[in-house]
C-alpha cells in the first residue's frame, strides 16, 4: 500500500541509518514509520558514492548500505537535475553535492515531496525554495 506521500533524503539521513550518530535511534524510527505507512522515499544516486566514501573512510563494508539503498527510488542525475542544480539561487553557501541533492528535489517537488535532512545549510536552503523540510534527527 502505497501513500500520496513522499520523502527525498540526503546522505546526513542515509548514514544515520547505519551508523551510531547523533539522532540516529530517531532517524531509524522516522525510517520505519514512513515505511510502514507505505511511503515511497527517493534519493538522488549520488547516495551511493556518498554513502560509498564515509563507509570506505571508517573501515566499514559497503554492504552496510545496501538494506537502505535497496529502500530506495534512486533517481539518475540527467540533464534536468544537472540543470536545476546549477540554477538555484541562494545568498547562502551551497555546495555542489547538495546542489545535487536539491536540483533532485525540487524536480519531483511538483508531485509533493518532503526534503528529509540533518544538514543545516541544506534544510535553510530547502526551505528557502519552499520546499517541506524535516530533521528526524532533531
Amino acid at each position: 500500500m502505497t501513500t500520496d506521500v513522499a520523502s527525498y533524503i540526503d546522505s546526513s539521513i542515509a548514514l544515520r541509518m547505519i551508523l551510531d550518530d547523533p539522532g540516529s535511534k530517531a532517524v531509524r524510527a522516522w525510517w520505519t514509520a514512513a515505511r510502514n505507512a507505505g511511503e515511497e522515499i527517493y534519493a538522488s544516486k549520488l547516495l551511493q558514492v556518498e554513502m560509498a566514501r564515509v563507509l570506505q573512510r571508517e573501515k566499514l563494508s559497503l554492504a552496510l548500505s545496501m538494506p537502505v539503498l535497496s529502500a530506495l527510488w534512486l533517481i539518475d542525475m540527467d540533464d534536468d537535475v544537472i540543470r536545476a542544480a546549477s540554477t538555484i539561487s541562494t545568498g547562502k553557501h551551497l555546495r555542489s553535492l547538495d546542489a545535487i541533492h536539491l536540483g533532485t528535489a525540487t524536480l519531483l517537488a511538483p508531485d509533493g515531496i518532503t526534503v528529509v535532512t540533518h544538514d543545516i545549510r541544506m534544510r535553510e536552503v530547502a526551505d528557502g525554495l519552499g520546499l517541506t523540510v524535516i530533521d528526524p534527527a532533531e
